[in-house]
């Protein structure tokens, strides 16, 4: 049986989403905090726009605030739910040191499979003379 979470490819693909989401995770609330002070300089330039202003403020200061608290909630909703689960040791498992172990062992592997199939393969041409 194979293990998913023993597999360079699965891991690397996790490994992928996971630098994905922390980029998304960074760059979105900073690019709604910079939005935020570009309407905030709208409304000292121009009082008037307050009804206009306000509510596009404070949408983007909550959507913030959530994009930001995002990697905490998940984090700690997989481990009350899914304490010690197959996901949850797959996700810490994608970095880069563990993957280059799983990849060495792989390369081991298929040597030594290589080396066996040879070794079968021999012998059965041996039997058939």
């Amino acid at each position: 049986m194979i293990d998913v979470c023993e597999s360079s490819g699965f891991l690397q693909a996790l490994l992928i989403l996971k630098t994905i989401f922390v980029i998304i995770c960074l760059l979105v609330p900073i690019i709604l905090i910079f939005t935020i002070s570009m309407d905030v300089y709208k409304l000292i330039t121009n009082p008037g726009d307050t009804k206009k202003v306000f509510p596009l403020i404070s949408k983007r200061l909550i959507a913030a605030l959530i994009i930001l608290f995002i990697p905490t909630i998940v984090n700690l909703s997989l481990r009350i739910i899914k304490s010690g689960s197959d996901f949850e040791r797959c996700w810490e498992n994608a970095n880069s040191d563990y993957i280059e172990s799983v990849r060495e062992k792989e390369k081991a592997n298929r040597k030594e499979t290589k080396h066996n199939l040879n070794n079968n393969s021999s012998a059965e041409i041996i039997y058939d003379e």
